[in-house]
């Protein structure tokens, strides 16, 4: 959804939307697959998919703030910019 946000649907049916981080794009290229890394990062760490996904919007923010893709530092500095997934 790009700067609109994310939206996760679950197989349980259990749909969570997480607003974007707000900055400057400098490229989109791989910043969905960011995303899927930095959800699967935040799955690992979390147990769970609201952190999984807040993970995964300040990873793909991280990579289409960036040139090329994003360091580890700057989706961490930009974590707490994420959104807090919320039930829709």
């Amino acid at each position: 959804m790009g700067d609109k946000g994310a939206l996760l649907v679950g197989e349980t049916g259990q749909s969570l939307f997480c607003r974007t981080v707000r900055g400057e794009a400098v490229s989109t290229v791989g910043a969905g697959d960011s995303l899927v890394a930095g959800f699967l990062y935040g799955y690992g760490l979390h147990g769970t998919l609201q952190g999984a996904l807040q993970w995964g919007v300040a990873a793909g923010a991280a990579t289409a703030f960036s040139k090329g893709i994003a360091s580890g530092d700057a989706v961490k500095a930009l974590y707490p910019r994420a959104g807090n997934p919320s039930p829709i």
